[in-house]
């Protein structure tokens, strides 16, 4: 391989360590090959965390500050697209002087610019105008919504100009990263295609060189074993097989089983900008759910709905608890407006999360799971708010009434989701599996990393905001379901 300019300045000129804060830290045989891809049109299917963005990071600096060339990030939202201008940043400070980088002339959330005319622009995905001549970086673009229209507004960018480098991780067989990458539908024969699976990045593999020839011959759990380094037997022991593949080794999980495909999640994502709140919280600090509800409590009747529905799957310890809020709108769409996370949060605590929300926030309705741990919990919300709020029995019937009605909201395209790898996962987790007695159950297999707990808060929520259809505004009071919400136990489905 003749190394371009761009590997050379990049390995001759930075701190790797500094860079990377890795005290140990090494160029990766991938990183060479992607700081030397000249060709106009490159796609990359490639293992989580393997510093892809980062290197793409690294070589539109290159050619922003030493050639006076303009390159375009999109990711999959707005954090992500300005994490890319945080990674130029870090690779500038752990430059040394004989780097010789221009003066810089902007340097915003969006955009980092030289005094050479040099350009680093950073957005969320959306489709592109303007920007002639731009080199393309489009991130983790299996998992953006609107991929179609994306892409088709991302080729005429680089009509006069310009390269397009397409990396991702798989979502599922299907979508433009898909189509592209396989040609399974037509032929794309422009692109240069490149497959970057954990075993060929030194962080993660042993020995690369003999695994690069033997590990695609081994099964995952024997190239695990033999050549993984001890985080990775970690997280491949702590995933379920067909999700570790998808993540760590380059492979198109088939959709047969899924019960909400990829297609049907991808749909209801909405591109940044969109409002949607995400909290987390850890342990018994619940500052930040408390106020991440002040905040859609100022934005009801402006970039939220007047109206909302509740769904909580209730946890504490083995599994986090979910609180969903989605807004219910004129129009009959479901908008995710607030979701909470409490991981290994006391009761008391929870219950005053919720009250805070039954306070400030105008709902339909709302189901809480009241399970074993959850049940006095869901008794305490009842009892507050008797025409409002109700305990919702997880049974095998229940779950397909759920299940059933999720499905059909989402096939509809009503359902409006940020882009949100985490909640993403968890929806298509779901499996709808037929059973040795011929029952159909709607679940996801239990391991160390979820039990789909944002599924099944959002499931709930759903069918909250589905079955409020005809709701009543109360003077002074919080609007109520008409009769009251249809009591969801197993014994009466």
């Amino acid at each position: 391989m003749i190394d371009t300019n761009c590997y050379k300045w990049l390995v001759g000129f930075l701190d790797l360590a500094k860079a990377t804060d890795v005290d140990d830290a090494k160029w990766e045989p991938f990183q060479r090959q992607f700081l030397n891809d000249e060709n106009t049109l490159a796609i990359y299917n490639k293992s989580r965390q393997i510093a892809w963005s980062w290197t793409a990071a690294g070589k539109s600096l290159y050619r922003a500050s030493q050639l006076g060339r303009k390159s375009l990030f999109l990711s999959i939202n707005l954090n992500e697209a300005k994490q890319k201008l945080t990674y130029s940043r870090e690779i500038m400070r752990a430059l040394l002087p004989q780097a010789n980088l221009p003066k810089i002339e902007v340097d915003n959330a969006t955009e980092i610019a030289f005094s050479n005319g040099g350009r680093i622009v950073s957005l969320p995905s959306k489709p592109p105008r303007g920007y002639p001549k731009y080199d393309i970086y489009a991130d983790e673009f299996a998992h953006v919504g609107d991929d179609q229209n994306i892409y088709k507004g991302m080729l005429p960018v680089i009509s006069k100009g310009g390269n397009l480098a397409m990396g991702s991780s798989p979502m599922g067989a299907s979508g433009v990263f898909y189509d592209i990458f396989s040609q399974d539908r037509q032929p794309y024969p422009g692109y240069r295609r490149i497959s970057i699976p954990w075993w060929t990045v030194y962080a993660f593999c042993k020995d690369v060189p003999t695994a690069i020839a033997e590990a695609p011959k081994l099964t995952t759990a024997q190239r695990v074993e033999r050549f993984g380094r001890d985080r990775i037997k970690l997280i491949y022991s702590s995933m379920l097989l067909e999700d570790f593949q998808q993540e760590y080794e380059c492979l198109f999980v088939d959709e047969v089983t899924a019960w909400i495909t990829w297609d049907e999640i991808k749909r209801a994502q909405r591109p940044d900008p969109y409002f949607c709140i995400i909290s987390q919280n850890e342990g018994n600090d619940i500052s930040d759910a408390l106020r991440a509800i002040g905040n859609l409590q100022r934005e009801i009747g402006k970039k939220a709905e007047k109206a909302f529905a509740l769904g909580m799957d209730v946890g504490r310890t083995n599994n986090a608890t979910e609180i969903f809020l989605l807004g219910v709108s004129g129009s009959g769409d479901y908008s995710l407006r607030l979701a909470i996370t409490l991981n290994n949060t006391s009761f008391e605590l929870q219950e005053e999360v919720l009250h805070k929300i039954m306070r400030f926030i105008p709902l339909v309705g709302g189901l809480i799971d009241k399970n074993g741990i959850g049940m006095q919990l869901a008794e305490k919300m009842e009892t507050g708010w008797p025409q409002l709020m109700q305990g919702a029995q997880f049974t095998q019937p229940s779950k397909i009434v759920w299940a059933t009605n999720a499905k059909m909201v989402f096939q509809k395209g009503l359902v409006r989701l940020p882009a949100e790898r985490a909640l993403a996962g968890q929806i298509h987790s779901i499996k709808k599996i037929i059973t040795s007695s011929n029952n159909v159950v709607y679940d996801t297999a239990r391991n160390e990393k979820h039990h789909a707990d944002k599924w099944w808060a959002l499931a709930l929520a759903l069918y909250v905001a589905v079955n409020a259809g005809n709701m009543s505004m109360q003077e002074k009071s919080a609007p109520i379901f008409k009769g009251g919400i249809p009591p969801v136990q197993g014994s009466q489905l």
